[in-house]
C-alpha cells in the first residue's frame, strides 16, 4: 500500500515546519554556541590555531592535548544545541554521554595545564607572574565551569534549566580567550579588563533571555551570580597568607 503523493507532501511540510520552528526557538542558544567557537578561535588563532602563520614556536604535547580537548568541547556544544533545535533528541542524549567524559578529561587536563603554566611563569598578564592569587583565579574558572556543567548534567531532564546552565558553563570559560583577543584595549588592559568583559557577556545573555521570556529564569539568576561573585571572592582569598602557603605547595 503506497501513500498518496498529497499525504507525503503534507508530511514533508509538517516536518519542515517543525524543524524551522525549532531553529527559531533555539536561535539564542545557537548564537551563544556559535559565538563561543568564534571567540575561542579568535583568541587563540595567533598562539594555537594559526601559530605557524604568526611565527609562534611549536607547542609541547600537553598543550596540544589541552587545545584539542577545548576545541572539541566547544564544537560538541554547538552540535548538541543544533541537534536539539532540529529535534534529534536521541542523538543529543547519546552524544551527551560522550560530552560528560570529554568534560571530565578536559577539566583534569586544564587544571594540570594551569598549574604547570604557573610554575613556568606563563601568563597573559605580566603583572600577575609573582602573584599567587592568579593561580587561584585560573583554577577557580575550572571549578566554576565544573559546578555549572555537572549541575546541568544532573538536571538534564529539566530542559529549561539544563540548556541555560550549559550556556553559562561555556560562558564561564570565555576568559582566557577574551584575554588573548588582538584588541589594543584588551592587550593594554589588566586581568580586571578581561574579567569585566567576561562578566558583561554573562549579563548580556541573561538580559537577552529575560527579554525573550519576559522573566529572569532562576538558572540564569543563580548561575550568573555564581560566575559574577566567584571572581572577587577568588581574588580576595588569593591575597591571603593561607592561599600563599597552598600555592607554594602546588608550585613545588
Amino acid at each position: 500500500m503506497t501513500a498518496h503523493p498529497g499525504n507525503l507532501e503534507t508530511l514533508r511540510k509538517m516536518e519542515d515546519s517543525t524543524i524551522n520552528r525549532g531553529l527559531r526557538n533555539g536561535r539564542f542558544y545557537l548564537l551563544a554556541a556559535g559565538a563561543s567557537i568564534l571567540l575561542v578561535f579568535s583568541g587563540f588563532a595567533r598562539s594555537y590555531y594559526l601559530r605557524s602563520v604568526f611565527g609562534f614556536p611549536a607547542l609541547p604535547g600537553f598543550l596540544h592535548l589541552h587545545g584539542i580537548l577545548m576545541t572539541l568541547w566547544f564544537v560538541l556544544f554547538f552540535v548538541q544545541v543544533l541537534l536539539i533545535s532540529v529535534h534529534h533528541t536521541r542523538l543529543h542524549r547519546r552524544l551527551g554521554l560522550i560530552g560528560v567524559g570529554l568534560a571530565v578529561l578536559m577539566i583534569a587536563v586544564t587544571a594540570a595545564v594551569v598549574i604547570r603554566a604557573a610554575r613556568r611563569g606563563f601568563t597573559a598578564f605580566p603583572e600577575t607572574v609573582k602573584w599567587p592569587g592568579f593561580l587561584l583565579v585560573s583554577l577557580g574558572i575550572v571549578l566554576t565551569f565544573s559546578v555549572l556543567l555537572f549541575a546541568a548534567v544532573w538536571l538534564r531532564t529539566r530542559s529549561p534549566i539544563h540548556k541555560r546552565l550549559m550556556v553559562l558553563a561555556s560562558l564561564s570559560i570565555w576568559g582566557p580567550a577574551i584575554s588573548r583577543l588582538p584588541l589594543h584595549f584588551i592587550e593594554a588592559g589588566s586581568l580586571w579588563t578581561s574579567i569585566a568583559l567576561g562578566d558583561t557577556c554573562v549579563l548580556i545573555c541573561a538580559a537577552v533571555d529575560t527579554v525573550r521570556n519576559r522573566r529572569l529564569h532562576p538558572a540564569f539568576l543563580w548561575g550568573a551570580l555564581l560566575i559574577l561573585c566567584s571572581h572577587p571572592l577568588l581574588i580576595w582569598f588569593g591575597n591571603t597568607s593561607l592561599w600563599a602557603r597552598i600555592a607554594t605547595r602546588l608550585l613545588q
